[in-house]
């Protein structure tokens, strides 16, 4: 509603602020449902298998924040861990929905 935030893949942005949101809510609600993690770190739970990135999600600014719930951990908490480095070990995989959300226009 405050911002111009409306992603290509949704195709046109409607010109009615109810018709945007409707479009909003079908995408969201047919995508993967984020599990909590910690403050704004969510697991997708599709597909539902090992080895789905963690995503930060602050309103419409999200991230991948761990190619792996593992990758996550060591990463947000680097220093109970004894490592160091930002960069996140792997290629993330593809989540339906979410990545293109991260992967913007």
């Amino acid at each position: 509603q405050n911002n111009v935030f409306w992603p290509a893949g949704w195709g046109a942005k409607p010109a009615s602020l109810t018709e945007a949101f409707e479009v909003a809510k079908q995408k969201v609600d047919a995508a993967p449902k984020l599990i909590p993690i910690f403050g704004h770190r969510y697991l997708p739970d599709r597909p539902s298998m090992e080895g789905n990135p963690v995503f930060s999600v602050y309103q419409t600014d999200i991230i991948y924040y761990g190619s792996n719930l593992w990758d996550y951990f060591q990463r947000e908490f680097a220093y109970y861990f004894g490592v160091a480095g930002n960069e996140i070990s792997d290629p993330p995989r593809r989540i339906e929905f979410w990545s293109d959300l991260v992967d913007g226009p």
